[in-house]
């Protein structure tokens, strides 16, 4: 479902109503902001106390397994759903609880494409153009082109591949330029390269000012386009900061060759320095991943092995993929990330 903000009435916030606290001065102000939001459904809580910023120029990921509440959220910022409780706010305008002008800095791509396959590539793109009043073909054109949809416009697109109908509904989403842009596992059905050209498009809408948020399951493409990730799990957003200050605060992980093994393994699972111990697969007994939460800590430890009779004939840096990281947090509900405050 490709989702653009309707036409309305330009109505600004009242002086003075734009999330305070920290990290939401005037200076910086977000141009997506959300608050305690809690969405509820059939007796259930959906969403619960969910709360982040995405400032312009900024890529923001929700990472999660399913259920966790990524698309619920995705709807409430996108006017979809109506939530409980919390507020929204895009580009400095209320839309939870307020007003649906705020929409009109919005444009986003939510699920599947929805699009209406017995119209052409072109008609999509005019008729949307005219919903947002900014029907300007030219500047559609040019929008088509960017999003490689130009030489497919002719054509119905009931005869689009997936990918083609991912790519067209991107490009409705941006028609009139958002000041927020909100995808929902965007590069479903994207053969590689368009993956590639994924990438490359969402780095340059930051670029230009337009801040990201979007949701995914492909963790290596999340580490090569997010600034910053959030981890949601139960509806609740457990933390949320920069790709880099999670590898930091997730320790450094060394791989290290005991022997013997048994007497190796044991001492380092009573050192308290040690974060977690893992064998690594596929290797020889006593090869295993040594997480750190101070690095510095490395040659002291090794040093006390040594002493304990222990050899380390191999000691090595290595940081670990996101999704390995991914797969940890999930496994204990977030708590595989205790260190440090989490910016919310």
């Amino acid at each position: 479902m490709a989702v653009s903000g309707e036409k309305a009435s330009d109505e600004a916030a009242p002086e003075g109503a734009a999330p305070g606290g920290a990290g939401f001065g005037r200076a910086e102000a977000p141009a997506l902001a959300v608050r305690g939001l809690t969405v509820r459904a059939g007796g259930r809580v959906l969403v619960e106390d969910v709360t982040f910023a995405v400032r312009p120029g900024e890529v923001f990921a929700l990472l999660g397994p399913n259920g966790a509440g990524k698309t619920t959220t995705l709807r409430a910022v996108l006017g979809l759903i109506r939530p409980a409780a919390g507020e929204v706010w895009l580009a400095g305008r209320k839309l939870w609880p307020g007003r649906p002008s705020a929409l009109r800095a919005v444009g986003g791509l939510i699920e599947a494409p929805a699009v209406y396959p017995y119209l052409t590539g072109w008609d999509h793109l005019k008729h949307v153009g005219r919903m947002r009043g900014v029907f300007d073909p030219a500047a559609l054109y040019a929008l088509a082109e960017r999003t490689g949809i130009a030489p497919h416009l002719s054509a119905r697109v009931a005869t689009y591949s997936l990918g083609m109908r991912q790519r067209l509904a991107l490009a409705l989403a941006l028609v009139g330029r958002p000041a927020v842009v909100v995808l929902d596992e965007p590069m479903n059905g994207l053969d590689p390269p368009g993956m590639r050209d994924f990438r490359m498009f969402i780095r340059e809408l930051a670029a230009e000012g337009q801040a990201v948020l979007f949701s995914s399951h492909l963790l290596a493409e999340v580490e090569a386009v997010a600034d910053r990730i959030g981890l949601m799990a139960g509806g609740r957003l457990l933390w949320s900061r920069s790709v880099a200050d999670v590898r930091r605060a997730a320790g450094r992980r060394y791989r290290m060759v005991l022997r013997p093994p048994e007497a190796g393994e044991a001492l380092l699972r009573a050192a308290p320095e040690v974060v977690r111990l893992e064998p690594v697969p596929d290797a020889p007994p006593g090869t295993v991943w040594v997480w750190l939460e101070d690095e510095t800590k490395a040659p002291a430890l090794i040093a006390r092995l040594a002493g304990a009779g222990v050899e380390v004939r191999a000691a090595a840096p290595d940081v670990p993929p996101l999704q390995e990281l991914f797969f940890a947090w999930t496994e204990a509900d977030g708590q595989a990330y205790p260190r440090g405050r989490a910016e919310r």
